[in-house]
């Protein structure tokens, strides 16, 4: 990527001149300067220059479609160079949901980086609308999200089974059942993710479909807390399975299946762009991630 490229993507990225500055250890006088020069170039404002900051002007934002797109291609033709060297250099960005980054996401990538220590990562966490625009728009090359329904120019390559499981202390009463309806769980105080997940949208939806009301103690967007609030013993919470695993099979508490078809069929996805490709590195790499996912479903 040119320096004024370079520049103007860090701009739009932290809001400011002054926060490009700090980040490249550039003057932020010379940030300006190479903007002035792209807008002189282009005909048009970039920015929305303000006291607090800079907004992307609607010009700005189809510019920064393309100087991502240009940093994209300049990866991946660095990547070709390096692939006969068996995978020595790369970066690889994952948008994922919180369940899955901090779960089997992480001992993914530890393997993958055991056989190719020259990959490098970036790992965001967010919830499913958020992972399938990050695709969209660039920002990640992989995506990993729980019941998407957003499937606009994302492309599912691996669509894993996960049921929803109701995740209690082990001396919680439901415990005794490996099975439990869901008018059970819901009797007792319940912690759930925000609206914002997409594991939060199917519990309404089956509520709503089985006039279920659920006593919500607890509302975050958080899945640690989640499990911490069901390690505690003050209730059960509702999680994927993959989510919970490591509680499960550290033993602190017990994931008991819920009798209903639509928690039993829900999934994990994982896409990328459907026309975009991504880098060598990340190709790699989403194999990797297709295989481990599905064989750690397998074993739930």
């Amino acid at each position: 990527m040119n320096t004024g490229l370079k520049y103007f993507v860090e701009v739009a990225r932290r809001g400011s001149f002054r926060g490009a500055s700090g980040k490249l250890n550039v003057a932020a006088s010379a940030i300006s300067r190479q903007v002035r020069l792209l807008e002189e170039e282009y005909g048009t404002p970039l920015f929305q220059r303000g006291i607090k900051g800079v907004e992307l002007t609607a010009a700005g934002e189809a510019f920064l479609v393309y100087a991502k797109g240009v940093d994209a291609e300049r990866e991946r033709l660095r990547e070709s160079i390096d692939a006969l060297t068996n995978l020595r250099r790369g970066h690889v960005r994952v948008a994922s949901i919180d369940g899955i980054a901090a779960g089997p996401l992480a001992d993914i990538i530890a393997a993958f980086r055991a056989e190719h220590g020259g990959i490098t990562f970036e790992v965001r966490s967010m919830g499913t609308e958020a992972v399938a625009e990050a695709v969209r728009n660039g920002d990640a090359e992989i995506g990993i999200a729980f019941y998407s329904t957003s499937t606009d120019q994302v492309r599912v390559v691996k669509r894993v089974s996960d049921p929803l499981c109701a995740i209690v202390d082990r001396m919680h009463p439901l415990a005794r059942s490996r099975k439990v309806k869901l008018a059970d769980v819901l009797a007792y105080p319940v912690a759930l993710p925000d609206p914002n997940f997409g594991i939060r949208r199917l519990i309404d939806a089956v509520c709503l479909a089985r006039k279920l009301r659920p006593q919500i103690a607890l509302e975050t967007n958080s899945i640690e807390t989640l499990r911490g609030y069901a390690r505690s013993g003050a209730g059960p919470t509702l999680l994927p399975f993959l989510s919970s695993r490591r509680d499960v099979e550290s033993g602190v508490v017990t994931a008991l299946r819920i009798e209903d078809r639509r928690m039993r069929e829900s999934s994990v996805d994982i896409f990328t762009h459907i026309v975009r490709p991504p880098s060598i590195a990340a190709s790699a790499f989403l194999k990797v991630v297709c295989t481990a996912m599905e064989r750690a479903a397998a074993h739930s």
